[in-house]
């Protein structure tokens, strides 16, 4: 014998669905009420919350830091949003479509490309906006204004940012 129940938190579910007979037992109102459609029989497990306790549930803000989608940003294809290393000539048009692809055009991308990004901002912008990681934008703006290292430094230091927040395999 098979048992078919419908589990449901909507209290007049019978004015709205006519086909509760289908069902062997209908759980409603999150539980706090059992319907037997055959016998029509109502059975209260609990009484509803008082109306002071509703009003005062109130949804409470996440402890844990939330990165989202980390697997999309590191290894997926952000398309429209991906990173274009194009220079100050606009000569290339290297197209990161995640934070793999990125850092490895970042070690391989001439000097004069590099910096013309890392002094406009683009970095960090691209990552606030694309990859909506604040924390790692707020990092990679700090090293963007550095003016005491060398363009080799600047890309290593945001390699390390960046692989530290996703972990990107080698």
């Amino acid at each position: 014998m098979r048992y078919l129940a419908l589990v449901t938190d909507y209290d007049d579910l019978l004015a709205v669905c006519p086909c509760a007979q289908l069902f062997t037992r209908v759980v409603a109102e999150n539980g706090a009420i059992i319907y037997d459609p055959v016998s029509r029989e109502e059975t209260r497990l609990a009484n509803p919350p008082s109306k002071l306790l509703i009003q005062n549930l109130r949804a409470q803000p996440g402890r844990a830091e939330r990165i989202r989608h980390r697997r999309k940003y590191a290894e997926g294809n952000l398309h429209w949003n991906s990173f274009y290393f194009r220079g100050p000539d606009n000569r290339h048009a290297l197209k990161a479509q995640n934070l793999v692809v990125f850092c490895q055009i970042a070690e391989g991308i001439d000097e004069t490309t590099w910096t013309y990004h890392l002094r406009r901002g683009d970095y960090s912008r691209w990552f606030r906006t694309a990859i909506k990681d604040d924390y790692l934008a707020d990092e990679t703006e700090q090293v963007e204004r550095r003016s005491d290292l060398e363009p080799g430094q600047t890309r290593q230091k945001i390699r390390e940012l960046v692989n530290a927040r996703y972990t990107l395999p080698e």
